[in-house]
């Protein structure tokens, strides 16, 4: 314990002044990185909950294209994805097993 305890007053000490400032710079930079990164994940889910109605979005999805093709758009997920898709001025290709349904959802687009 005693070797503990001098080991802790020399790195105190001012010879190792400037060791505990860089060591303190280097933690302070990773935990700011860490709660940075940690912000900007939140930050997405708040823009995909609450802005998203608004049509406020961190994501452009037409820099992939002015097409989506939408499988299983007959009802459920798939049929949510094609209106939404639709809406944001996307052309839309949607596919489905009943031709009655997707007609439907073809008439609501």
């Amino acid at each position: 314990m005693e070797y503990w305890n001098q080991a802790v007053d020399v790195f105190m000490s001012d010879r190792f002044c400037l060791y505990r400032n860089i060591a303190a710079v280097i933690g302070t930079a990773y935990v700011l990185r860490f709660l940075l990164k940690k912000l900007w994940a939140l930050s997405g889910g708040f823009c995909a909950y609450f802005l998203a109605p608004w049509g406020i979005s961190r994501i452009n999805i037409k820099k992939y294209g002015s097409w989506a093709v939408v499988t299983g758009a007959s009802e459920g997920i798939g049929r949510g994805y094609a209106l939404e898709l639709a809406r944001q001025g996307l052309n839309v290709a949607i596919m489905s097993r009943s031709r009655e349904k997707l007609e439907k959802v073809e008439e609501e687009i």
